[in-house]
């Protein structure tokens, strides 16, 4: 069990989990603009570097299954610290 991480401020990443149905339309090199919770201003760049090829049990359905993914933010901000909890907005393209 760790008890320690060393962080480094300048490569900070965000891990977050996508549904199967989403999932199908996400691909490494993939662009999001990352917002934190306790900054609403604040909005950093980040781009997809790990996905997860197996899928687990989600949280609300055994049926529906999510994947893990990392994302590599950009930006830098002296607000950006761990353990912070961050929300990703992507775009999977417009429909009309």
């Amino acid at each position: 069990m760790p008890f320690l991480q060393v962080v480094d401020p300048s490569q900070m990443e965000v891990r977050v989990e996508v549904n199967q149905v989403d999932f199908r339309n996400v691909h490494l090199g993939q662009k999001a603009e990352m917002h934190l919770d306790a900054y609403p201003g604040l909005a950093l760049p980040a781009t997809l570097e790990q996905l997860s090829p197996l899928g687990h049990k989600g949280q609300f359905s055994e049926l529906v299954r999510t994947f893990a993914m990392q994302f590599a933010v950009q930006g830098q901000d002296a607000r950006l610290l761990p353990d912070l909890s961050a929300a990703l907005d992507l775009e999977f393209g417009k429909r009309e």
